[in-house]
């Protein structure tokens, strides 16, 4: 499935801003939603995000969604807070 939403010669979108160190070996285009659950939203000073999911886990693909309804970088960062 992965094979088909491959990014152009594998490369990251230039809006992404990422440590080289934690460079994907994978780049996709953003066409699926994946449901993931974690055990906890961690401030992350390693990542450019500044959050990290602990234990992450996949739960299932939400092909009742597209990639513009999930959740976005401002909303998890409110669910940590809460």
């Amino acid at each position: 499935m992965a094979d088909q939403h491959l990014s152009p010669q594998n490369q990251a979108n230039s809006k992404y801003n990422f440590k080289k160190e934690l460079k994907a070996d994978v780049w996709i285009e953003p066409k699926i939603v994946l449901e993931i659950a974690a055990d906890e939203i961690s401030k992350s000073p390693s990542h450019t995000a500044g959050v990290a999911l602990r234990f992450p886990r996949l739960v299932k693909i939400r092909r009742d969604k597209d990639w513009q309804q999930a959740t976005t970088l401002q909303e998890l960062k409110e669910i940590r807070q809460a």
